[in-house]
């Protein structure tokens, strides 16, 4: 096995490459994967989040399914092919990034963008699937072999500001609160994409009966409601909602400085993941009555409103078409 060069455009995120070499001239895979975890704060957990205790057998801790399980298991696979000096008929490398909850910048895009004849590759293998479940016709295991596209939005609402003392309905609280609520309600239309009527067709062969006359019946005329109620697995159902969709998810809201003090603007982070081949601007014109959305950050998975990706920027490879 090749050594193991480690490269950091800041001391918070390194990034470190390492290879088992195949034959001369040949094309080269790639195991990618990402070691930063999201935050999280001791609330909630059985455990400490940070702790990475060993008990009952695994591993407890953020980041131990996203995804410090899968590095592990890829390291373990080139040291052992090192070990046995395994005929390769590739290169094969095993990448792991920084930043990649935070947009890259500091991981993948700046490898691609500073390393890239190091970590080029025809093929990468990356975070996704892989995940088993039990069906009546016996137990399936997830591939996946695309992924949605960002589309993150800021909605902002606007109201009449005063003293808390004095109630405002027309507040830009209570603005982006029924803008909320219709979001809720909202059932986009459905997309059915090859891979994504592929996985829906497998389950009827796995569900006969009544799960498999809802699937086809899903699968002649896709609709919001009917992907919700297939007679499924409920992961596997929301598995198959995503699957079928563009959807928009609130996840940061915004208001106010005071708590005596009604605030003129409140605004909510929207998630947005497009199915591929769906367009930003497309998709902004089907949500509910906004009248104006704007990006929430330019960052490496932002595409502002006019569908465009930020510029000076070329994408880095990946077995993904977009994230």
């Amino acid at each position: 096995m090749s050594g193991t060069p480690c490269w950091s455009p800041s001391p918070d995120g390194p990034t470190s490459s390492r290879g088992c070499p195949g034959r001369v001239g040949s094309l080269r895979s790639c195991w990618l994967g990402h070691a930063d975890v999201v935050g999280a704060g001791p609330v909630g957990w059985s455990r400490p989040p940070f702790s990475g205790e060993v008990a009952d057998g695994r591993v407890w801790g953020r980041g131990a399914l996203d995804m410090k399980g899968q590095i592990a298991a890829s390291l373990l696979v080139m040291q052992l092919l090192a070990a046995h000096r395994m005929p390769l008929r590739r290169d094969l490398l095993m990448v792991v990034t920084a930043d990649e909850e935070s947009g890259s910048r500091l991981g993948a895009y700046w490898l691609w963008e500073n390393h890239r004849g190091l970590v080029e590759a025809e093929f990468a293998f990356n975070e996704g699937g892989g995940q088993r479940f039990v069906t009546p016709g016996g137990p399936v295991y997830t591939v996946q072999v695309a992924e949605k596209g960002s589309a993150r939005m800021r909605i902002t609402a606007r109201g009449p500001g005063g003293h808390a003392s004095v109630p405002r309905p027309q507040s830009a609280v209570f603005a982006l609160a029924e803008a909320l609520l219709r979001l809720r309600a909202f059932a986009p239309a459905s997309v059915l994409l090859p891979a994504s009527r592929r996985m829906p067709a497998v389950l009827a062969d796995l569900h006969p009966g009544p799960g498999a006359q809802a699937i086809e019946q899903l699968l002649r005329d896709p609709t919001w409601a009917r992907a919700h109620g297939l007679p499924v697995d409920p992961v596997l159902r929301e598995f198959v909602v995503a699957g079928l969709h563009n959807t928009a998810t609130p996840t940061v809201l915004s208001a106010g400085h005071r708590q005596n003090v009604v605030p003129v603007e409140a605004s909510v982070v929207l998630d947005g993941r497009l199915l591929p081949g769906e367009a930003p601007e497309r998709w902004v014109q089907q949500r509910p009555g906004v009248r104006r959305e704007v990006p929430a950050r330019r960052g490496p998975q932002t595409r502002d409103l006019n569908g465009r990706a930020p510029t000076g920027r070329p994408r880095p490879p990946s077995p993904r078409p977009g994230r």
